[in-house]
């Protein structure tokens, strides 16, 4: 979660918690906070809350600790554990 402190509560009241659906990952965030940094939404007349979080980059699920590998594709997942080969599941 992402929440901008310090806006006037005219402008806070206006704007309703902006929620990303989409598979999103680290590079999402990143691309918003570079957004709220090129313009600033603390600024008079600055552009609606949602308009920082438009066309933002998506990231397929991808999951991988010490021993395991876990990706979605377009019907399911594929997982990879140490010492085995691929394995598709649903």
């Amino acid at each position: 979660m992402v929440k901008l402190v310090g806006l006037d509560s005219a402008r806070a009241n206006r704007n309703a918690p902006i929620v990303i659906s989409q598979p999103s990952s680290y590079l999402a965030l990143a691309q918003l906070l570079s957004n709220l940094v090129a313009s600033s939404p603390y600024e008079t007349g600055a552009p609606a809350l949602a308009h920082y979080a438009e066309r933002l980059p998506q990231t397929r699920l991808v999951s991988e600790n010490e021993g395991t590998l876990a990706m979605a594709i377009d019907d399911g997942y594929v997982v990879r554990a140490t010492g085995t080969g691929w394995r598709r599941g649903r």
